[in-house]
Protein backbone atom coordinates (compact mmCIF):
# COMPACT_ATOMS: atom_id res chain seq x y z
CA UNK A 1 0.00 0.00 0.00
CA UNK A 2 1.25 3.48 -0.83
CA UNK A 3 2.02 5.85 1.97
CA UNK A 4 0.14 9.13 2.13
CA UNK A 5 3.39 11.00 1.50
CA UNK A 6 3.95 9.12 -1.78
CA UNK A 7 0.38 9.74 -2.90
CA UNK A 8 0.66 13.46 -2.09
CA UNK A 9 4.00 13.66 -3.93
CA UNK A 10 2.57 11.90 -7.00
CA UNK A 11 -0.43 14.23 -7.13
CA UNK A 12 1.79 17.30 -6.86
CA UNK A 13 4.22 16.02 -9.53
CA UNK A 14 1.39 15.33 -11.97
CA UNK A 15 0.32 18.98 -11.69
CA UNK A 16 -3.22 17.98 -10.77
CA UNK A 17 -3.16 19.98 -7.56
CA UNK A 18 -0.95 22.87 -8.63
CA UNK A 19 -3.23 25.51 -7.13
CA UNK A 20 -3.44 23.82 -3.75
CA UNK A 21 -1.08 23.14 -0.88
CA UNK A 22 -1.19 19.39 -0.47
CA UNK A 23 0.25 17.67 2.57
CA UNK A 24 0.32 13.95 3.41
CA UNK A 25 -2.18 14.66 6.18
CA UNK A 26 -4.63 15.92 3.55
CA UNK A 27 -4.62 12.47 1.94
CA UNK A 28 -5.28 10.70 5.23
CA UNK A 29 -7.86 13.24 6.40
CA UNK A 30 -8.98 15.24 3.35
CA UNK A 31 -10.53 18.66 3.69
CA UNK A 32 -13.97 19.03 2.17
CA UNK A 33 -12.89 21.63 -0.40
CA UNK A 34 -9.67 19.85 -1.39
CA UNK A 35 -11.16 16.90 -3.26
CA UNK A 36 -13.40 18.94 -5.59
CA UNK A 37 -10.48 21.24 -6.40
CA UNK A 38 -8.21 18.32 -7.29
CA UNK A 39 -10.91 16.49 -9.25
CA UNK A 40 -11.91 19.58 -11.22
CA UNK A 41 -8.25 20.20 -12.12
CA UNK A 42 -7.85 16.55 -13.15
CA UNK A 43 -10.98 16.56 -15.32
CA UNK A 44 -10.01 19.89 -16.88
CA UNK A 45 -6.66 18.38 -17.92
CA UNK A 46 -8.43 15.28 -19.20
CA UNK A 47 -10.89 17.37 -21.22
CA UNK A 48 -8.02 19.38 -22.76
CA UNK A 49 -6.26 16.21 -23.91
CA UNK A 50 -9.47 14.69 -25.21
CA UNK A 51 -10.34 17.92 -27.03
CA UNK A 52 -6.91 18.04 -28.65
CA UNK A 53 -7.26 14.44 -29.80
CA UNK A 54 -10.71 15.03 -31.27
CA UNK A 55 -9.52 18.20 -33.05
CA UNK A 56 -6.58 16.28 -34.53
CA UNK A 57 -8.84 13.50 -35.82
CA UNK A 58 -11.33 15.96 -37.31
CA UNK A 59 -8.55 17.94 -39.01
CA UNK A 60 -7.03 14.73 -40.37
CA UNK A 61 -10.38 13.58 -41.76
CA UNK A 62 -10.95 16.98 -43.36
CA UNK A 63 -7.55 16.89 -45.08
CA UNK A 64 -8.12 13.33 -46.29
CA UNK A 65 -11.49 14.34 -47.74
CA UNK A 66 -9.76 17.14 -49.65
CA UNK A 67 -7.23 14.68 -51.08
CA UNK A 68 -9.71 11.95 -52.09
CA UNK A 69 -10.75 13.55 -55.43
CA UNK A 70 -7.10 13.93 -56.40
CA UNK A 71 -6.31 10.36 -55.44
CA UNK A 72 -9.30 9.06 -57.38
CA UNK A 73 -8.18 10.87 -60.54
CA UNK A 74 -4.73 9.29 -60.50
CA UNK A 75 -4.78 5.73 -61.87
CA UNK A 76 -3.43 2.98 -59.72
CA UNK A 77 0.30 2.44 -59.96
CA UNK A 78 -0.26 -1.16 -60.92
CA UNK A 79 -2.43 -0.17 -63.87
CA UNK A 80 0.27 2.24 -65.07
CA UNK A 81 2.98 -0.40 -64.92
CA UNK A 82 1.05 -3.22 -66.66
CA UNK A 83 1.39 -1.82 -70.19
CA UNK A 84 5.14 -1.11 -70.04
CA UNK A 85 5.77 -4.52 -68.48
CA UNK A 86 3.77 -6.20 -71.24
CA UNK A 87 5.73 -4.29 -73.90
CA UNK A 88 9.05 -5.28 -72.30
CA UNK A 89 7.95 -8.93 -72.19
CA UNK A 90 6.89 -8.68 -75.83
CA UNK A 91 10.25 -7.18 -76.77
CA UNK A 92 12.19 -9.98 -75.09
CA UNK A 93 9.93 -12.62 -76.64
CA UNK A 94 10.48 -11.19 -80.13
CA UNK A 95 14.22 -10.84 -79.47
CA UNK A 96 14.50 -14.46 -78.31
CA UNK A 97 12.53 -15.65 -81.37
CA UNK A 98 14.82 -13.65 -83.66
CA UNK A 99 17.95 -15.06 -82.08
CA UNK A 100 16.62 -18.62 -82.40
CA UNK A 101 15.72 -17.92 -86.03
CA UNK A 102 19.19 -16.49 -86.74
CA UNK A 103 20.91 -19.47 -85.10
CA UNK A 104 18.69 -21.87 -87.06
CA UNK A 105 19.59 -20.16 -90.37
CA UNK A 106 23.30 -20.25 -89.50
CA UNK A 107 23.18 -24.02 -88.98
CA UNK A 108 21.34 -24.50 -92.27
CA UNK A 109 23.92 -22.51 -94.25
CA UNK A 110 26.90 -24.55 -93.01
Amino acid sequence: MLSTAKVAKAILQSDIASGTILRPDDIAKPQLDLLPAILSRFFASFVEVLSALINYLLEREEKLNLLRPIINKVPDYHECSVEPEARIDQFFTVQSLCSVSVRGNAHMQT
